[in-house]
């Protein structure tokens, strides 16, 4: 699982951050956990998820995007997959979030 766009799993308050997982298998289904609360789709209004699956590459990418990122956004989130045979992949990721500074110089 991955933040799009920075490497350093770093999201700034009131910016959209979207966090993917990518699985081997088309026909899981995916959901999201924060610190280890399952989060629903439509749960909170600034969560929401996007699924997208490629049968010929047997790939599905599940993307939660995060709108208005607030401090207690930061935490522990972890993508879950759960297989037709019942077991679960799990990827853990931390999200740090930061509040971003602007510097205004009088001109």
């Amino acid at each position: 699982m991955k933040l799009e766009g920075d490497s350093r799993n770093t999201a700034y308050t009131g910016s959209t951050v979207n966090l993917t997982c990518k699985t081997q298998d088309y026909t899981v289904q995916n959901s999201f956990f924060k610190d280890k609360s399952l989060i629903k789709e439509g749960d909170q209004k600034h969560y929401q998820y996007f699924h997208m699956s490629d049968r010929n590459k047997n790939v599905k990418i599940v993307n939660l995007e995060i709108k208005n990122v607030t401090m207690e956004d930061a935490g522990n989130y972890t993508c879950y997959a759960m297989h037709d045979n019942g077991l679960k992949s799990l990827a853990p990721f931390h999200l740090k979030v930061g509040m971003e500074i602007l510097l205004l110089a009088n001109i």
